[in-house]
């Protein structure tokens, strides 16, 4: 018998399956609104010019390739957490994992829940990043959904979100977005945040921060609000960090595992199991990408650079939101988009048929996933107009 043979065949990926469909067509004004990536207002993601600049220093003072190192590159995992919870860090409380991407990072994490308490069940919201489920699954880990977004207004629920919470029994980890929630880019307010701190405090639950988006919201300082209420209320928390969007490195898969207990000793037992499960996956992550943006960070000229990058990215998504649902607002007479410049960073959550996202894709060539979800950082400038034409046609026919 074949090694092979009992395999049954795989659900492929539906965003990146929407995109193998979005390159093999041959219409010119073809559009991927489903990949999350930033795009100029020529279409394209750009390398950015701190990258750039950077990536020149680390080769030149590249003198070996070596291992770095289980934990992978300090540097990067010393920035992060200052990036993430401010100057006034308690560095005894937190310790970091460089990991390749976000992505590995909630793995990790998973794994690592696994490993302390394997009857924990994970509380996921209903709309999130969909690998959530997978990565949570596959760590042999339990998970129960939590509602947060209404669909009927486009604002993040916290009547719901609590209310769902209180199914919850001690020990439980609640997976959160940090900031500019994926898909619907409905974020808590900070009273919110404060009041969700203080339930996660009396029922004893852990959380666990997905943050991808640092910067896209409000501001650099001001996404990282929710973290850093969280990190000062509980006494354990959990991060997942990707650099992809915020450095546009996406590709060279950076990213970080953060663990804050109560004390040095908590923190240093579960970041020495987190390098054990490392090593049982992947062993050390790829250094490259890790130590361009660690120089970034750690040199202020360079950082400057890429702080004025990310506003404009910033900028570019707040106005792409404005446009784009006054445009909808105008043409079609009513409001039902409004919701879209009130929401944060690149995505939002169309209220949109199966039968019109699959009218956008055959009729006008702009791809996006079933569920609705839009990449708002994936167009601007002619491409507003070009969107907005073809979804109110899809809508009216």
């Amino acid at each position: 018998m074949s090694l092979f043979q009992a395999l049954k065949p795989s659900a492929p990926d539906p965003v990146f399956q929407l995109s193998t469909k979005f390159r093999a067509d041959p219409r010119p004004r073809k559009l991927d609104l489903g990949v999350g990536v930033f795009k100029d207002i020529n279409g394209k993601t750009p390398v950015l010019k701190a990258v750039r600049e950077a990536q020149s220093v680390v080769l030149q003072g590249e003198t070996s390739k070596a291992y770095e190192g289980l934990s992978g590159y300090a540097p990067l995992n010393e920035e992060c957490m200052r990036l993430v919870f401010g100057p006034s860090l308690e560095t005894q409380r937190f310790a970091a994992l460089q990991t390749p991407g976000g992505a590995a990072a909630v793995r990790l994490l998973a794994e690592l829940i696994k490993l302390a308490k394997p009857d924990t069940t994970v509380w996921i919201s209903e709309e999130t990043w969909a690998p959530h489920f997978t990565i949570v699954s596959a760590a042999g880990l339990r998970w129960k959904t939590y509602r947060h977004y209404d669909r009927t207004n486009g604002l993040a629920d916290f009547e719901s979100l609590e209310s769902d919470l209180k199914g919850a029994k001690s020990g439980d980890v609640v997976l959160l977005h940090g900031c500019c929630q994926n898909p619907t880019g409905a974020d808590l307010s900070e009273k919110e945040w404060h009041d969700l701190a203080d339930i996660l405090l009396e029922r004893n639950l852990v959380p666990l921060l997905d943050i991808a988006y640092q910067g896209f919201g409000a501001g650099l300082n001001e996404d990282a609000i929710a973290v850093r209420i969280l990190a000062k209320k509980l006494p354990e928390l959990l991060l997942a960090y990707s650099f992809s969007k915020n450095f546009g490195v996406y590709r060279d898969r950076v990213g970080c595992a953060v663990v804050m207990s109560e004390g040095a000793a908590a923190t240093r037992l579960a970041v020495d199991s987190l390098v054990l499960v490392a090593r049982g996956m992947y062993s050390m992550p790829p250094h490259h990408g890790a130590a361009v943006v660690a120089e970034i960070l750690r040199d202020a000229p360079l950082k400057a650079i890429w702080e004025q990058e990310l506003e404009m990215m910033r900028t570019q998504v707040k106005e792409t939101r404005r446009s784009f649902s006054e445009e909808l607002r105008s043409r079609l007479g009513d409001g039902r988009f409004d919701f879209i410049q009130g929401q944060n960073g690149m995505f939002s959550l169309l209220p949109l048929s199966k039968g019109v996202v699959e009218h956008l894709q055959e009729k006008h060539a702009i791809y996006m996933p079933d569920n609705g979800r839009i990449n708002l950082a994936g167009m601007s400038g002619p491409a507003i107009h070009q969107v907005a034409d073809a979804l109110i046609d899809s809508i009216r026919n």
